[in-house]
């Protein structure tokens, strides 16, 4: 995983409540944390740290608000110069709607990740569409916790195109594939 990516995760735990915070960063460890922080932002971590940081994350705030602090992770990863200017030219060429983005999926996933599985996105209608996660190592990872944070930043993507809606997840099989039903609307 791309270190920018574990910092802004790191950086979505410092706007938990503080008793969520000191769990967590009590799981982590002081170590990892400091291993995670002192990366370049360009350099790739191990999966196995990013998925470390993630897990415990996931045990002090269980499933629904690991979506929400994945949410907020997008936030601060799309404002970081690493994606800001890719996410910049997409919009240029492709105009800020999710359905330009999603199709563009796999290049963001390429640069964030690195052998964590493909991204493929199929258009069901004029606002909303499939995208499909294959690939994932879920027998090394939990992918339970991975399904939620893809969903986090797919809905971070409605937000930074000014849509409202709701992304899904369809299935998610023990062999890293899964798939969510995403829709949106204008605001």
């Amino acid at each position: 995983m791309r270190a920018a990516q574990t910092q802004s995760l790191l950086a979505a735990v410092e706007r938990l409540p503080a008793a969520d915070r000191t769990k967590i960063r009590a799981l982590i460890g002081e170590a990892s944390i400091d291993r995670v922080l002192d990366a370049l932002s360009v350099t790739f971590l191990p999966m196995s740290l990013h998925m470390h940081v993630s897990d415990c994350i996931r045990d002090v705030v269980g499933p629904g608000r690991n979506v929400d602090v994945w949410r907020e992770t997008m936030f601060f990863a799309f404002d970081r110069p690493f994606l800001r200017s890719f996410v910049e030219m997409t919009t240029r060429i492709f105009g800020v709607s999710p359905s330009g983005l999603f199709k563009r999926a796999q290049k963001v996933n390429e640069l964030i990740t690195r052998n964590a599985g493909s991204l493929s996105f199929e258009p069901t209608g004029p606002h909303s569409g499939t995208l499909t996660l294959a690939g994932f190592p879920a027998h090394q990872f939990r992918f339970a916790c991975y399904v939620e944070g893809l969903a986090g930043c797919l809905e971070a993507t409605l937000a930074l195109c000014r849509c409202t809606g709701s992304v899904k997840v369809l299935e998610q099989g023990a062999d890293g594939r899964a798939s969510y039903a995403i829709e949106w609307r204008e605001k």
